[in-house]
């Protein structure tokens, strides 16, 4: 009986070891905010490579990883790294999609440093609140998930705050409204993007 109950446990535990993780869609969901199935993506660290996300397809049992939203793929490295970050690129130089431009480049960081931009001859840390107007508000120094150009952003994960969003204000990375085949993506890259993926 003891032997039996010994190899019950370890099998779970097997089972559970090698489980996906991945994060529920929410419902009710609003079948305007993505697919035609109404499916959001979702963060899934075991299926999805890191600065992925596991996004919806055109069939119900289909997903796709690609690139999180400020993320841009890199086909040399066949992998998405955030933009304005160093990612693939050599020592002082940084990852951006130029406006118009198709495939993100590597170009020189004027502050040699990873992580920080410079604004008006000033080198800022992305994630902090200088040189933002609004820092009272929870903005700060990020990546504009519409543009991917550098801009002062809502600090915020599409998390419920104990204060509300004034009239206007979205969260930063809520799910719900991701676009799906973004530029810079892998999918926009490549030409994959079907016409339902929108």
């Amino acid at each position: 009986m003891g032997i039996m109950l010994f190899i019950c446990c370890a099998v779970a535990l097997f089972q559970l070891t090698y489980a996906q993780v991945l994060y529920p869609e929410r419902f009710p969901i609003d079948k305007e905010k993505s697919n035609l199935a109404g499916r959001i993506p979702l963060y899934s660290p075991s299926r999805c490579k890191q600065n992925e996300l596991l996004y919806p397809g055109d069939h119900a049992d289909d997903w796709i990883c690609d690139c999180a939203p400020a993320s841009l793929y890199y086909p040399d490295s066949d992998a998405c790294h955030p933009a304005f970050r160093r990612g693939p690129c050599e020592d002082e130089y940084m990852l951006v999609l130029a406006p118009g431009a198709t495939i993100p480049q590597c170009i020189k960081n004027e502050c040699k440093v990873d992580g920080q931009v410079k604004i008006h001859q000033i080198c800022y840390e992305i994630g902090r609140a200088a040189p933002c107007k609004n820092a009272h508000l929870s903005y700060v120094l990020g990546v504009n998930t519409k543009t991917l150009m550098v801009d002062c952003v809502k600090l915020s994960v599409a998390v419920k705050t104990r204060v509300e969003l004034e009239d206007g204000d979205e969260p930063l990375y809520d799910l719900s409204k991701i676009e799906m085949c973004a530029r810079g993506t892998k999918r926009s890259i490549e030409g994959t993007c079907t016409p339902n993926a929108n």
